[in-house]
């Protein structure tokens, strides 16, 4: 059984939206817009639904031109955008959020846009997004990252050590195979990781001792073989420890 949450993060956001809601840029930075753009052709975004009553204000993609129409003057379904003076009047993404969207079929795109402010990506739930495991370029800001229940294959990328602020971390119920990078245990600020239901194997690095903030490590329903690390009952803060149906 998957047991994380969200929850810690649910009220910082709604505060956040409304204090940056009136922030408004004129055009959305260059690399953000294209990666969206990227984003929605490549996972069906013609054909999207979008489930009534989570995102009221909020309307379809449409990619008209930048400057004309984006998510800094409108409001996109799943997209928060925040404009600043010192963007030179660019706007930059701070919350990609598609649950609740259907038909999201497709590949995702790497990304590697600077995506400087941004602190929630989250594409769960309702997609069927397949492929390899995107790239991913570190921006010290992220703390959350949830791809949980796509159909993501390949390895889980080995470029973590960057990602200063990440909190939250899931690639549960994928096709993932391949051993658990080791960047991972590089991440001194994550509380919640979870791997659970997919095909990795390898074995769990003495490194997660490192990890002096970590509150729960999923990575039930997997490979992973050796022997379970013996200062696991010492980690100060650790609160769940999951990995039933594995080779330990």
């Amino acid at each position: 059984k998957q047991t994380m949450s969200l929850a810690t993060f649910g009220c910082a956001l709604v505060i956040l939206f409304f204090a940056v809601r009136e922030m408004v840029a004129v055009r959305l930075d260059d690399t953000e817009y294209n990666f969206l753009k990227d984003l929605y052709y490549s996972t069906n975004g013609p054909h999207w639904t979008y489930e009534k009553g989570v995102q009221l204000d909020y309307g379809p993609w449409k990619f008209i031109s930048n400057e004309a129409y984006n998510p800094c003057k409108q409001l996109w379904y799943g997209l928060l955008c925040i404009g600043f003076d010192n963007f030179n009047g660019l706007g930059k993404l701070m919350i990609v959020n598609m649950t609740g969207v259907g038909n999201m079929t497709g590949t995702l795109p790497p990304l590697t846009a600077n995506f400087s402010q941004l602190l929630y990506f989250v594409l769960t739930e309702k997609q069927e997004v397949q492929g390899p495991s995107p790239s991913f370029v570190a921006t010290d800001r992220l703390q959350v990252l949830n791809l949980t229940s796509n159909a993501l294959t390949g390895t889980i990328p080995d470029c973590w050590t960057g990602f200063l602020n990440l909190q939250f971390l899931s690639f549960a119920n994928n096709r993932l195979q391949g051993e658990i990078p080791s960047s991972i245990y590089d991440l001194e600020s994550m509380q919640y990781i979870s791997f659970f239901n997919n095909s990795l194997s390898g074995t769990i690095s003495h490194l997660i001792a490192d990890m002096i903030n970590l509150l729960s490590f999923n990575i039930g329903y997997n490979r992973i073989g050796g022997q379970l690390p013996t200062f696991i009952r010492t980690m100060g803060v650790l609160e769940q420890f999951l990995v039933e149906n594995n080779r330990l």
